[in-house]
């Protein structure tokens, strides 16, 4: 468990992760096959941390060649057992290979958060304020 203003950063073995306060922000890092193993292990480590906390969720992807993400890894990203505690998710992409892939994403497996995508990591934050905003004033 984190204080409200404490910023907590760890990593897995598919990204880096940052903590800080309602935002959690999941660089990507590892150029290797994106596995459903390493993805359920990310969402365990950030829910062990988060005890429970309702959180937005950025989603880096820019810093990896990433041309393909299993099926099974955006099924269960769309809708896990962790998604009552996101309040939204934004992904940020370079490059017509990702920008594909994301929509492919948001189209076939229609994630139960509300997701946009982004290339520019200002806009992404902004278009979550709101999302953080809202679990504040709970």
């Amino acid at each position: 468990m984190i204080a409200e203003t404490q910023a907590q950063i760890f990593e897995t073995d598919l990204a880096k992760i940052t903590i800080e306060h309602r935002l959690v922000c999941v660089d990507l890092t590892a150029n290797k096959e994106i596995s459903l193993e390493l993805v359920k292990d990310a969402y365990v480590r950030i829910a062990e941390v988060l005890d429970k906390k309702v959180v937005v969720i950025l989603m880096d992807m820019r810093h990896i060649e990433l041309t393909y993400y299993p099926a099974d890894v955006m099924r269960y990203v769309a809708d896990n057992e962790f998604i009552q505690y996101q309040n939204a998710y934004a992904i940020l992409i370079r490059g017509l290979a990702q920008k594909l892939i994301a929509n492919f994403y948001l189209r076939v497996f229609k994630p139960k958060t509300p997701t946009r995508i982004f290339t520019d990591a200002s806009e992404a934050t902004k278009w979550l304020q709101p999302y953080i905003d809202g679990i504040e004033n709970k």
